[in-house]
């Protein structure tokens, strides 16, 4: 039976303030628009694209001449899709243990997920690395780069979770959660696998694009304990005095994360190999160096943010030695902070004013890492994420 999902979860209460939970379940992916077009529109052994755009007012095309004569190209790119793909699927499992403490849920939980059938490109038409025309060693003669699409790719993740919730009371609601998982995978679809001296096809394996190896997110509520009904000043006569000074509220999120990794590559064709394949150095030591991450803000020129000295270009017509993925990139050091007041004017209308603070202590999020071969800035942090923004909100509520 094809496309088959089925479900499990359960959960199990051994104290009443304690519960077990876990889970699987089988799921599948849908097809990307390019493959779609690539099983369809593209099929037939030769196609051709053609767009034709209107003018206004007076229209370049009618109904009774709406087709120009044809004009075909003089060159040609292959397309090719494997037809009898299945369709690719992920196996996604979960378990996790929560316990109540007062108003204080704790949660520790461990999850999964193994991914087969993934989509991914690769140039079915590379020549293998080596001296010489780049036509004598490309396993198809007479055709330039084949850009093939099958479903072979894999993925795999494992994380362990931590969560503490507060529900609101006593004036304070808190949400923390930290991850700390590992992504791996064979190539994402546009990282293009190659064929070695043999025929077989390399996979790439190593972390993912999206690896992020530990993340802690924490959101708060807090409700400042001054003005009427409160601990502080509760019992003012002074309306205008207690309206002054109750209804603040402090709000925020706290984002902290490992960066993405990266691969020091090369950004021409090295390898002498055609197109579409990312083609990374020769590494002859560690590239990550958390003293050279650590103190990276201490230098003017933001360099360099990992062992450089490390990484050489492969000679002509040779792959690198580099694993993909082995760099590290910049993390994320983030405070969205919110300032609020409520100041109720009558029995059904109320003011609020807010005052937002988007990565409040304006600290540096960088996030362009150079890591092309050769180039004057390799090496280099040559971007960052958006500086500290602040807006003002006045709301009537009624």
């Amino acid at each position: 039976m094809n496309n088959f999902a089925p479900r499990f979860g359960f959960a199990y209460s051994v104290h009443p303030r304690t519960v077990i939970r876990g889970g699987f379940g089988l799921f599948y992916d849908l097809i990307s628009a390019n493959e779609t077009q690539h099983r369809g529109v593209l099929l037939p052994p030769v196609e051709q694209i053609v767009t034709l755009n209107n003018t206004l007012p007076t229209p370049s095309y009618q109904l009774s001449r709406l087709f120009p004569p044809p004009t075909f190209a003089t060159t040609f790119q292959p397309v090719t899709q494997i037809i009898a793909d299945r369709t690719p699927y992920v196996y996604q499992y979960n378990l996790n243990v929560q316990h109540q403490i007062n108003s204080v849920l704790v949660e520790l939980g461990y999850v999964g997920l193994v991914a087969h059938k993934l989509n991914r490109r690769f140039n079915n038409n590379l020549a293998a690395p080596g001296p010489g025309s780049l036509e004598s060693r490309r396993p198809y003669k007479g055709f330039p780069d084949i850009l093939t699409s099958q479903n072979d790719g894999w993925s795999d993740y494992n994380g362990l979770n931590f969560k503490v919730e507060k529900n609101f009371s006593r004036g304070l609601l808190l949400l923390f959660a930290y991850t700390y998982g590992k992504a791996l995978d064979i190539g994402g679809p546009d990282e293009y696998a190659h064929r070695d001296s043999t025929g077989v096809l390399k996979d790439l394996r190593g972390p993912a694009q999206i690896d992020t190896r530990q993340r802690a997110v924490t959101s708060y509520v807090y409700e400042l304990p001054f003005g009427k009904g409160k601990k502080v000043l509760g019992n003012v006569s002074n309306s205008a005095v207690s309206g002054l000074v109750g209804g603040w509220q402090i709000n925020g999120i706290s984002t902290f994360a490992s960066g993405h990794p990266l691969t020091p590559s090369m950004p021409f064709d090295n390898a002498q190999i055609g197109a579409r394949r990312y083609q990374p150095g020769n590494c002859t030591g560690p590239l990550n160096s958390s003293g050279l991450q650590s103190e990276i803000r201490n230098h003017a020129t933001l360099f360099p943010y990992f062992n450089v000295q490390n990484v050489l270009p492969p000679p002509p017509g040779t792959m690198g030695s580099c694993g993909r993925n082995g760099i590290i990139g910049p993390g994320i050091n983030n405070w969205d902070l919110g300032l609020i007041k409520n100041t109720q004017l009558t029995e059904g209308v109320a003011v609020q004013f807010r005052a937002e603070f988007f990565n409040a202590w304006n600290h540096a999020q960088f996030n362009g890492l150079n890591t092309s071969i050769g180039n004057p800035n390799f090496g280099r942090l040559i971007s960052a994420r958006a500086s500290r923004d602040i807006q003002f909100g006045l709301k009537v509520l009624f």
